[in-house]
This record gives C-alpha cells, sequence and structure tokens, in this order.
C-alpha cells in the first residue's frame, strides 16, 4: 500500500535518567474507528473491516516512529445495558487494538468518553458510579496484563458531586477495582478538573505514588484563543467569531479582535447576554495573548507540572500529557492553520525538555497530524519541517 501520510514526529525521545526508558515518550491519539462523528458502534458485520482499517493506520504510526497510542471511545458501546453483540464486538475490537499496537512495539491506552449516548461524565461520577467501574473492568479483561497495555479512569473528568461521590474518591474505587484484576498495566488518573494542567498542579498524587504503573495526566491546549479558533463549542461558543489568529503573537491582533467584534455584532443569533459576554471574554482573552502567545509559554506552564512533580516524589516519566493539539481549520480535511506547526514544535519541545511522555491529539480527525488529508498537502513540508 503506497505511503499516504507525512508526520510532524521525526524523532524517539532519549533522555539519560529515565530507568531504562521505562515510558516511551511520544505517542498518538486515535479513535478506536477512524471514522467517529455520529458513527454507529461495531457489530459483527463490521467488525473485519474495522480491524482491517486500525491495522493500517497502526502501520503508519509505527513507521513513523510513536511508540505510545491512546484509544478513544464512547463508554455508552460497551454499558451494560448496550445490545450484547455491540458490546462483545466492541471490545474485540478493543482487545485486537490492543494486540496489533503491542505488536508493533506501541503501548496502548484505552480512553473512555461519556458523551456520547445516555451517560455524560457528569452523571457517570455522581450517580453512575458502578457503570463507569464495571465498563472498565471489561476493558481490563480484554487486554493483556502487561505494561503494554493501559486504561485510563475517564478522558477529562468532572469534578463530581460531594463527599464520597466526589471524582477523587470514584477514581480510588476504580484504580483498586483495577488493581485487583490485572498488576501490570498502566493506570492512568488525573484530577477532576477536565483534564487540565491547573488541575493537575491541586492534584495529590500519595495515594499513587508508589505504584510505577500509574501515570498522571493532563491535557494541553493553551491557548485556547488560538487553537481552537473558529469552533462553535469553545469558550462557550466565542471563539467562533476568531479567525486568522497567528501564533506566536504578532502585531496583527487587533486585526483579529476588530474582525472578531464585527462578527459577533452581525451574529443574529447571538441575544444581548450572548453580545455582552463574548465581547467581554474576546477582548480579555485578545489581551492576554501576548503573553500566552509567546513562543516559550507552553515550557513555563509545563515547568509548574515538573515542579509539582518533583516536590510530590513523582518521575517525570510518569507524567502524560495525554492530548497536544491544534483544531484544523474546518471540520474535517481542513489544511493545518498558519503556525499550527509551530506551536505543536513548542509544546512538544517542552515535554521532552522535561522528560514527559505525550500524545498528539490526533491522528486522522479534526485535530489531524495527518497530512495526506485534501486539501493539506500544500502545508505538509512546514508541517514537518517545522518539528525536524
Amino acid at each position: 500500500m503506497p505511503r499516504k501520510f507525512q508526520w510532524f514526529l521525526l524523532f524517539v525521545v532519549s533522555v539519560s535518567f529515565f530507568p531504562l526508558a521505562a515510558y516511551a515518550g511520544e505517542g498518538v491519539n486515535m479513535n478506536l474507528q477512524k471514522v467517529w462523528w455520529n458513527v454507529s458502534p461495531p457489530d459483527d458485520s463490521t467488525l473485519s473491516a474495522l480491524t482491517q482499517e486500525n491495522q493500517q493506520r497502526l502501520n503508519v504510526a509505527a513507521a513513523d516512529g510513536f511508540k505510545l497510542v491512546r484509544v478513544l471511545f464512547p463508554i455508552s458501546w460497551i454499558e451494560a445495558d448496550a445490545p450484547s453483540s455491540q458490546r462483545q464486538a466492541t471490545l474485540k475490537l478493543v482487545s485486537s487494538f490492543v494486540s496489533q499496537a503491542n505488536a508493533l512495539g506501541m503501548r496502548a491506552i484505552i480512553a473512555v468518553t461519556g458523551d456520547s449516548g445516555t451517560s455524560n461524565k457528569q452523571d457517570l461520577v455522581c450517580h453512575q458510579q458502578n457503570v463507569l467501574i464495571q465498563s472498565l473492568m471489561e476493558i481490563a479483561r480484554v487486554i493483556p496484563d502487561s505494561p503494554m497495555a493501559g486504561i485510563e479512569t475517564l478522558n477529562e473528568p468532572p469534578n463530581g458531586c460531594s463527599g464520597s461521590e466526589s471524582w477523587l474518591a470514584v477514581q480510588q474505587q476504580i484504580y483498586q477495582a483495577l488493581r485487583s484484576l490485572k498488576k501490570q498495566i498502566l493506570i492512568v488518573v488525573t484530577e477532576g478538573e477536565w483534564g487540565s494542567l491547573d488541575g493537575l498542579l491541586k492534584f495529590d498524587p500519595s495515594f499513587y505514588r508508589n505504584d510505577p504503573g500509574v501515570l498522571f495526566t493532563f491535557h494541553y491546549y493553551e491557548p485556547f484563543l488560538f487553537t481552537s479558533q473558529g469552533s462553535s463549542n469553545a469558550a462557550p461558543g466565542c471563539y467562533k467569531y476568531v479567525h486568522d489568529l497567528s501564533w506566536p503573537y504578532d502585531g496583527t491582533v487587533s486585526q483579529v479582535e476588530a474582525s472578531a467584534l464585527q462578527l459577533l455584532s452581525a451574529d443574529s443569533s447571538a441575544d444581548d447576554k450572548k453580545r455582552n459576554d463574548c465581547r467581554n471574554r474576546l477582548t480579555t482573552d485578545l489581551a492576554h495573548y501576548q503573553q500566552t502567545g509567546a513562543p516559550g509559554y507552553a515550557e513555563s506552564r509545563f515547568g509548574e507540572v515538573a515542579v509539582w512533580a518533583q516536590r510530590a516524589g513523582i518521575q517525570p516519566n510518569r507524567i502524560l500529557v495525554g492530548e497536544i493539539g491544534v483544531l484544523r481549520t474546518q471540520k474535517t480535511a481542513g489544511s493545518p492553520r498558519a503556525g499550527a506547526a509551530g506551536w505543536l514544535s513548542a509544546a512538544t519541545a517542552a515535554a521532552r525538555h522535561y522528560g514527559f511522555v505525550w500524545a498528539a491529539y490526533d491522528l486522522d480527525t479534526t485535530f489531524a497530524i495527518d497530512c495526506g488529508q485534501p486539501p493539506a498537502e500544500k502545508m505538509c513540508s512546514e508541517y514537518v519541517g517545522a518539528l525536524q
């Protein structure tokens, strides 16, 4: 099969103080199915084709040097009340994915999302803890008891409710259940603040400190003003008015602000409250962009995590930056936006500098680092060359 992809990642981290490079540093996120938006869950009729497609995707990732794959899919696909054929097909696909990745020398970490189907994250943490725990146990049963496989407790968890139903309490229950079944798998944990860096800085890791198979994770998209510009989901809904914001910061910010405020004023779907809220949000965030859009900002932020880890007695290679990425200019198949290559280079360089494990978001969907999707070919040399 001819090569269709080019990737920004071109080398493998080697940090002398890692014990035998226990956790490979460079990874990529993949959805369990390449087509992910409004997609049907796997079933017996699609399982074979999906398995073959995933093998092709993993072959490309392995050939380009990735050593870790973080795999996402909705928890609703394997919940107890889901159709039996759907649950079994999904678990078979998970099992084969892990086996395929391991055979290529890549670790595979499974991370369920709670945003699809009938279960959202708040319900899972506050009212359906058993659903979450039992679903993760189902995954644990079909993956090998090996540090080449892992499970994340929940993708970008919320804070939860209160008392014994807080996210931190639920996460400890998850950890104990998983570790009782599998002694060697990786288990990925975090504070309940939607996977944020600032959330991790508040996290007390002492419960997990002495288990070297536990990784501590956060996601990095700062500044969201750049990485999520144009998205109707960000800020919330305010960043859809921001276009052509460059990275790093330069003198064009005033033009970007004027254009964004003009689009906001012209949006007939926005009421007075929305206009006022977004106007305040945009002017504030754009005013701060001189700092947050600076080339060294990612390194300064990752440095805060390095200090947290040192104080807590956590080796830096137990820190997983689970997602690092820049939204494409269109929902699907858009070109990488101007500045995306430089931002990715700065963020991954900061992770390497501090010895963190990281996984780019993502292989081939809305944040794709795959330069082979039309009409992106014209930017491939810039996108790849920035990280050589």
